[in-house]
């Protein structure tokens, strides 16, 4: 290995030292995930699975590192999540009526750094928010139908997630690429959830936090078709998780990443315009705790397909705008909202948009934000027993927010 790796591989060691700075509570935008990792991608509606923006474009395809030179990629920025719940039904605490989360704002960001060993491999390194949320209503979902009586208990949860994902991509032309990264995932988790083993009384973690560690795997190509098309695909298997000890009472296993599957296009329009397309299916429902129906323990989520689309306009050398959109449909449907009401990841639609400036040839900076439009969902009552004691209980979810980004080729 020659001494020129030894002075350019610190990036990826600064990579690693980031790990802390994004353990934050993490948006739930496609379910449980982030629909973006960066400020550029994130511009546009996350879509990228084709090409390569910068060096968070191997967490969704780690081929395209092979697309990319020397560089690092600093993401920072903050969102806002609005939740509400109105929990009706035999089985609910109705005496609070419409109750709105205490918790709205939180931090958001990504690491990642790109180092060419030669012209046909490279590294790529990426850490980044894995996903997560959290709820804390002044009183609890489940009444006294239930058994919980005085509401001080099943009206709080939160989980945080982090993701490294570190890749090897090959090169062999300038018209395909092909790679593999292995993902290390953190969760940590608390809640106050009623424990139907316990009577419904408060779980045996009450709010103690519990950490949990992961591993997986993503694989991806990348290929140009001619000078003005390039398809890309990706596949991710599980991370599995380490089960959480302590709530041992509240999921009938581990809180899996579930397995996806994606690929994407990106046509350049003109010299000056590209448009990106993707698709991917995120399988909620093969994670035992959240896919399960709620009678037998879980969460009754679904398979969750969604869309990206994303246009670039290279304004001028130093301006460039972006657009997007991207739409993930709910994995809760209308039969499992009483289950879900401490966790509506019912968003759907994120309108986004962002832009960078090219200070020289070696730094720019970008910036984007989002915003995804309130989803409202109400509790149709002729499911599991969950579902009938819930029933005409109300959800909203609503987010938005922005992200900064510094880029330096080296």
């Amino acid at each position: 290995m020659s001494s020129s790796f030894g002075r350019k591989a610190w990036p990826l060691a600064l990579a690693g030292l980031g790990a802390i700075a994004v353990a934050q509570d993490a948006s739930a935008h496609n379910g449980m995930l982030p629909y973006c990792h960066g400020a550029i991608d994130c511009g546009m509606g996350g879509a990228g699975v084709a090409q390569a923006h910068d060096a968070t474009s191997t967490a969704l395809n780690p081929a395209l590192a092979g697309k990319l030179g020397n560089e690092v990629s600093i993401n920072a920025g903050w969102f806002n999540t609005e939740r509400t719940m109105d929990a009706k039904g035999n089985l609910a605490n109705t005496t609070n009526g419409k109750q709105t989360s205490q918790l709205e704002n939180y931090p958001d960001g990504s690491l990642a750094a790109n180092f060419r060993i030669n012209d046909q491999f490279a590294i790529g390194t990426v850490l980044y928010s894995g996903g997560g949320g959290e709820t804390k209503y002044a009183k609890s979902r489940l009444g006294a139908g239930a058994g919980v009586t005085n509401g001080m208990w099943d009206r709080q949860v939160r989980i945080r997630k982090a993701n490294w994902a570190t890749g090897l991509s090959y090169t062999p032309s300038k018209d395909s690429a092909y790679g593999a990264s292995v993902i290390l995932g953190y969760q940590d988790f608390k809640t106050d959830f009623a424990a139907a083993s316990n009577n419904n009384g408060v779980n045996n973690g009450k709010m103690e936090l519990d950490r949990a560690w992961g591993y997986g795997m993503r694989f991806g190509g990348a290929w140009n078709i001619d000078q003005n098309w390039g398809i890309g695909g990706f596949v991710q298997t599980p991370i599995w998780f380490q089960r959480f000890d302590k709530y041992k009472d509240v999921f009938i296993g581990p809180i899996d990443e579930p397995a996806q599957v994606g690929f994407g296009l990106v046509v350049h329009a003109t010299p000056e315009i590209d448009l990106l397309g993707d698709f991917k299916a995120i399988m909620w429902d093969q994670v035992r705790a959240i896919g399960t129906e709620p009678a037998q323990g879980g969460f009754g989520w679904q398979m969750q397909p969604v869309i990206a689309l994303g246009a670039e306009w290279h304004a001028s050398q130093s301006w460039t705008l972006r657009a997007g959109w991207n739409y993930g449909e709910s994995p809760i449907d209308a039969n499992h909202v009483f289950a879900n009401a401490m966790f509506p990841a019912i968003n759907e639609h994120h309108i986004t948009g962002g832009a960078t400036y090219v200070i020289n040839e070696r730094w720019e900076i970008s910036g984007s934000a989002y915003w995804s439009p309130e989803k409202r969902l109400g509790e149709q009552g002729t499911g599991d027993a969950y579902s009938t004691g819930g029933a005409r209980t109300e959800i909203t979810h609503e987010q938005f927010g922005a992200l900064a980004g510094l880029r330096w080729k080296f």
